[in-house]
């Protein structure tokens, strides 16, 4: 960090104030800096980074002490509403890309304008595993107006849902 940069940042920051750094491991001096200021001015600080080791090689002060680690994980079942999707959406891509899954995923949607439409349409080689993700208490019918099947629907938690991809019992015969 540059000396006028740190002078600027002297004058502006308040004691108590607070601070975010992302990808701190691509200037690993800064955590020198860091420490001064945590000290002297009293300045909270969230360092965000992804590689610890990039820091330990470079030899500077990990701020031993000073510090508590958190970790950042993808949304919670108990996140609701528009998250939902989200938190569907990465349990499969990481399944595929992991543990192969599934060989492709889509978004189905007939014809322009329709009201039919499923979330998630998984793949592997001719077979087809249609899925939808909603957020609630109680399943409502309502919701399953896009996945039609002459066998009927399965209403799975996320949570079960979940286990089923990572057994790979996804793929029933």
């Amino acid at each position: 960090m540059t000396a006028s940069y740190t002078t600027m940042l002297e004058r502006i920051l308040k004691a108590g104030s607070w601070v975010v750094v992302d990808e701190i491991q691509r200037l690993p001096q800064l955590l020198n800096e860091v420490q001064r200021f945590l000290k002297e001015k009293r300045l909270g600080f969230v360092l965000c980074g992804s590689s610890a080791r990039k820091l330990r090689r470079a030899g500077v002060k990990l701020l031993a002490g000073r510090a508590l680690h958190r970790a950042m994980h993808p949304f919670l079942p108990e996140e609701r509403g528009a998250l939902s999707e989200g938190l569907v959406v990465q349990a499969i891509r990481a399944h595929r890309d992991y543990r192969g899954a599934c060989d492709d995923m889509h978004y189905w949607l007939p014809f322009s304008g329709s009201a039919t439409e499923v979330d998630f349409l998984l793949g592997r080689g001719k077979h087809f595993v249609a899925t939808e993700a909603k957020a609630g208490i109680r399943f409502t019918e309502s919701w399953g107006q896009g996945l039609r099947t002459a066998d009927g629907i399965e209403v799975l938690p996320f949570h079960e849902f979940a286990a089923v991809l990572a057994s790979g019992t996804l793929w029933r015969n």
